[in-house]
């Protein structure tokens, strides 16, 4: 009976790691797929990212592996005294198949949880410069400390996740193979002494995360400057640096003893000495709360701009070095004129300047355009377009195809699947109204400099589309209020359907094909709107 259930317990392990492999290998394909669509020469994109979801996977199975295993063994080496104490025999209870299993899982999980931070730590690089209260470089906030504070969060969730584990194994083993357990027999026993362990592990890295967001001062408003503007500093404040900073580090060490003196009162069983400790914690936090509103709003309210002086100087020296501005003032007596001559000599230089943002190109398209039930206006970026042998930067805006909550599946599924071309617009010139002046804004208007018009891969859209189907062509722009034109797909993206999709789905053609458009890698900077037009 026991190899019978044995059999049915690998047979099925072994199905859900076949679907899960599966899963992975349909995914790889289509993105695969979706890059060679944008352009081949971007394989290696593709490749690169790859490299990384595997360092990041594997790292994470492997981790979670040995973790599950090992405790496991311990578990199986507890429950293997109340079966001693039972006189019974030990049963063969599972280790290696569900520490595998949770394992993918977990891999998974993480590898959506980590890989974006993972590429940025991988690819950090030094400012050359320190902030002024930690002395760290600023490399360290951006590329960094981001990562460590993923893996500590990463790695809490996974001790939460064994302290549940923990618990269910013992509670399902007992209950299945023994009579009963007595509760002092439970005390004594391995599964009290592991639930404390991963209890004591948890905090510790929750004390960790505790001392490295105390860094984030550096990111918080400092002071409000009484100004037309009411101009905001951002930034470590004297209160930040004395209160808060060392308030949270010592906090740090705080929770751990607390946390360790409450085990040992309830172990002894002293519950008025456990409230005591347990107390300990929130009268730290309110009494650090009532330095902070002293400091802050009594001490400091008195020539605050006097008492913060240093910290104003860190941020405007900070600011410059942000901005790239540190140069040398100089005041301007007396100046020439810029003569007619002057500005026909710099005409290509003064007509590249940006003096209109993308937050108005989109807004001012989306008040003009007269498809906005088809279409949305988003991700607006810069061009570098070349007109009569002339270099001229302007904006580009696609029309990406509006797949909301207002469409049913079938328009969205098989019907409204890409967007179309993008409106092109100047970044300094305005119409004789004085509004922005488009270069090509007409859907209807040829552009040659647009090899493809049709976008299935944009920057907003995260579903599903079937082309090719048996729902007739797809809609390609509007010509009127009434009349459309329709296209047919014809790139190489996406993947075949074989007969048991098309018969679920209800397709006759034997040619369907299943494209995804989905989100655009943000850490591929080389993947912008221009790139996915061509």
């Amino acid at each position: 009976m026991n190899k019978k259930k044995n059999k049915i317990k690998n047979y099925i392990i072994t199905l859900l790691a076949l679907i899960i492999f599966v899963c992975i290998g349909i995914n790889l394909r289509a993105n695969y797929l979706e890059i060679i669509e944008i352009g081949y020469e971007y394989k290696d994109i593709f490749f690169i990212d790859l490299k990384y979801q595997y360092v990041v996977f594997f790292s994470i199975f492997a981790f979670s592996f040995l973790l599950f295993s090992i405790n496991t063994k311990i578990i199986k080496k507890g429950l293997k005294k109340f079966f001693d104490e039972e006189k019974k025999k030990m049963p063969k209870l599972p280790n290696f198949s569900f520490s595998f299993i949770i394992s993918l899982i977990i891999g998974l999980i993480g590898k959506g949880f980590l890989l974006e931070s993972y590429k940025t730590f991988i690819n950090d690089s030094f400012f050359g410069f320190e902030d002024k209260v930690f002395g760290n470089d600023i490399g360290y906030y951006i590329f960094v400390m981001p990562f460590i504070r993923k893996i500590l969060f990463f790695i809490i969730g996974v001790f939460l996740l064994m302290l549940v584990y923990t618990a269910v194994y013992y509670v399902l083993a007992l209950n299945s193979y023994s009579d009963g357990v007595e509760l002092e027999s439970l005390k004594k026993s391995t599964f009290v002494k592991q639930e404390i362990a991963f209890t004591i592990i948890i905090v510790i890295l929750i004390s960790a995360l505790i001392w490295l967001g105390s860094t984030n001062i550096l990111n918080q408003e400092m002071l409000t400057i009484h100004d037309l503007e009411k101009t905001q500093l951002i930034g470590a404040s004297m209160a930040d640096t004395t209160i808060k900073l060392w308030g949270y580090r010592i906090l740090s060490f705080l929770i751990i003893i607390d946390v360790v003196v409450i085990f040992k009162f309830v172990k002894k069983g002293n519950f008025k000495k456990t409230v005591i400790t347990a107390s300990i914690i929130p009268a730290y936090l309110v009494g650090m709360f009532i330095c902070l509103v002293y400091v802050k709003n009594i001490y400091l309210k008195t020539n605050e701009l006097d008492k913060e002086k240093n910290y104003i100087s860190y941020n405007i020296e900070n600011t410059k070095k942000a901005y790239g501005i540190e140069i040398e003032q100089k005041e301007l007596d007396d100046y020439d004129t810029i003569l007619y001559g002057e500005v026909l000599d710099n005409k290509d230089l003064i007509n590249n300047i940006p003096l209109i943002d993308e937050n108005a190109v989109e807004t001012y398209i989306k008040e003009t355009q007269e498809n906005n039930s088809f279409y949305k206006y988003k991700n607006t970026s810069i061009s570098l377009a070349n007109y009569d042998n002339i270099e001229r930067i302007n904006y580009i805006t696609p029309r990406q195809i509006i797949t909301d909550s207002n469409r049913t599946y079938n328009n969205k599924t098989f019907e409204y699947t890409h967007g179309y071309s993008v409106v092109e617009t100047s970044v300094s010139d305005f119409d004789k109204n004085g509004y922005i002046q488009f270069i090509s804004s007409n859907i209807l208007e040829e552009n040659e400099k647009i090899k493809q018009p049709r976008i299935y891969f944009g920057t907003t859209d995260n579903n599903i589309i079937v082309v090719n189907s048996k729902y007739g062509l797809e809609f390609d722009y509007p010509i009127s209020t009434k009349v459309s034109e329709r296209n047919e797909y014809s790139g190489n993206a996406g993947l075949n359907i074989g007969f048991l999709d098309r018969l679920i789905l209800g397709i006759k053609n034997k040619n369907v094909k299943l494209a995804f458009s989905s989100k655009i890698n943000k850490n591929s900077k080389i993947i912008t709107n221009k790139n996915i037009i061509q």
